[in-house]
């Protein structure tokens, strides 16, 4: 007899807890499902967010309606609204509707669209990770989304919300136990002993990664642009300019530093307040043992996200420390499984990525130890070759004189030169820094890179999940008799450049020998 879990929707449950039924049948799947009412509201922000996703595919229909507005009715921009509002009830319902789902104890079906049926199986096997997102509407009803990346995929491909949170958890325990691993006889009962341990973030260690992190920079550099053509310099800062010139003749300078602070503080809250919303609560969980290791993430203060992956199935570590990160003494880790999908919207990443957003040393050393990785002390990290400086100062070298002269030219002030000089020089050391601080290691079972001029970035790639490892040569290495090797795994790719051609050939070679007589699995 096989065990398998049904839902029905139609009954009320008569356990406290809301536990999962389950059914044993000598049938292979469960009856096709549909998904709560509630879950209306799901489908509703799946196209809100679609329309913020495309939202460049409707500038042209923006830009005429600020064209032809002077000529427009007052009530034509509401009715549009309205329309696209009730537009947008009507098709979530209809994609609630024919919204259907069943599984095996192998296999996940869902059956979606309207007009364009869509079809859908994913074998459990195929699984890279496996997330539980309690959004603030489902809560109240104890109901949970459970979302789906498998290996090889560009991002997301199943999504089934309205679950109860029982069944969702335990089809999930399911999905994740589903594994092709090749062990060897003494290590299989090590591995099946499970060990339990949790890592909890205080709020304080909440806060210091918003410090820590750069999201709302970056958001900032995207908005910049769309804020430019809202012309609010014209109307707003200009008049205000010209109204107290006085004043800021005066105090030009104490005003020009008070805003640029005034925006990083903002930018600063904007980013803790962020941390608070996706990391409160934050509790990692770790379990089991060997290449059985299971971590499991739970975090979120509207939204409690749980997502869970297995060590066997790492593709990429990653541990970075930024400039706030020393001031701090904190570091950001992460361990991703998949290739981070190139198309996806602002804010909509996260799901791929598995990590604790702020640790002190200690806790990265457990943390380096737990995904068995070498201790950080004097770690023999390999510098690039000189000529790996070739490219850029030699751009900078020929850009700075076309530079000069141009501005000379047009301010006539000797004293214009000095400045280019000393943007040359800034420039030439950041180039020679980053190289300085750019390294490269093998061990027995990593390669791994370090960069970062001010802050340090360290990538760690197993070895033996490496896909492809390429030797490019253009003219001049040719000349040179030197070589860029780039090696790819799942979760991305990195460049060595300018190695001799023979040292090149031979680290592919090995590396390929590797890969090919290594018996630990891939996923």
């Amino acid at each position: 007899m096989q065990k398998r879990y049904s839902i029905d929707y139609s009954t009320k449950w008569r356990s406290k807890n809301s536990r999962a039924r389950v059914m044993t049948s000598e049938s292979s799947a469960s009856p096709w499902q549909k998904t709560a009412a509630i879950t209306i509201v799901f489908f509703i922000a799946r196209e809100i967010k679609r329309l913020v996703t495309n939202f460049s595919n409707f500038v042209p229909l923006l830009a005429l309606g600020v064209v032809g507005g002077k000529n427009m009715a007052d009530w034509v921009p509401w009715a549009i609204a309205g329309a696209y509002l009730i537009g947008t009830v009507v098709v979530a319902i209809l994609h609630w509707h024919y919204y259907r789902f069943q599984w095996d104890d192998a296999t996940i079906r869902i059956r979606s669209g309207i007009v364009n049926k869509e079809h859908l199986t994913l074998k459990f096997e195929r699984i890279q990770q496996a997330e539980l997102k309690q959004a603030w509407y489902l809560r109240p009803f104890g109901r949970t989304i459970l979302a789906v990346d498998s290996a090889g995929s560009k991002g997301q491909e199943v999504e089934i919300p309205g679950l109860e949170l029982a069944v969702a958890t335990d089809l999930r325990q399911q999905m994740l136990a589903t594994q092709h691993v090749t062990t060897a006889p003494n290590q299989a009962d090590s591995a099946s002993l499970e060990e339990t341990d949790a890592i909890r973030l205080p709020f304080a260690e909440v806060v210091r990664a918003g410090l820590i992190d750069n999201m709302a920079f970056v958001v900032l550099a995207v908005i910049v642009y769309p804020l430019s053509q809202l012309k609010v310099f014209e109307n707003y800062i200009e008049p205000y300019l010209e109204a107290h010139a006085s004043e800021l003749a005066d105090n030009g300078w104490v005003i020009g530093i008070a805003s640029v602070l005034s925006v990083f503080i903002l930018m600063l809250l904007l980013s803790v307040l962020a941390s608070i919303i996706r990391y409160y609560g934050f509790t990692l969980q770790l379990s089991g043992r060997g290449l059985k290791r299971k971590f499991q993430a739970r975090s979120g203060l509207f939204t409690i996200r749980t997502l869970s992956f297995q060590y066997q199935k790492l593709q990429r570590v990653r541990i970075r420390q930024n400039i706030r990160g020393k001031l701090l003494k904190r570091w950001a880790f992460s361990a991703r499984q998949l290739q981070p999908q190139q198309n996806k919207a602002p804010g909509a990443g996260g799901r791929q990525v598995f990590g604790v957003p702020a640790a002190t040393a200690e806790l990265i050393a457990q943390l380096r130890s737990e995904f068995k990785l070498p201790a950080n002390q004097k770690l023999p990290w390999r510098r690039l070759s000189p000529f790996a400086l070739l490219g850029k100062s030699l751009w900078l070298a020929l850009l700075t004189p076309i530079a000069a002269i141009t501005i000379y030219l047009n301010s006539g002030e000797l004293i214009a030169l000095v400045w280019v000089a000393l943007a040359y020089v800034v420039l030439q050391a950041i180039i020679i820094g980053r190289w300085w601080r750019f390294g490269w290691l093998e061990t027995g079972d990593w390669l791994a890179i370090r960069k970062g001029l001010f802050g340090e970035v360290q990538l760690w790639y197993p070895r033996h999940k490496l896909q492809q490892i390429d030797i490019r040569q253009g003219p001049l290495l040719r000349m040179l008799s030197y070589a860029h090797l780039t090696y790819f795994g799942a979760a991305g790719s990195q460049t060595l450049a300018y190695f001799p051609l023979k040292r090149a050939q031979q680290l592919q070679h090995q590396w390929l020998e590797h890969v090919a007589q290594s018996r630990q699995p891939w996923f």
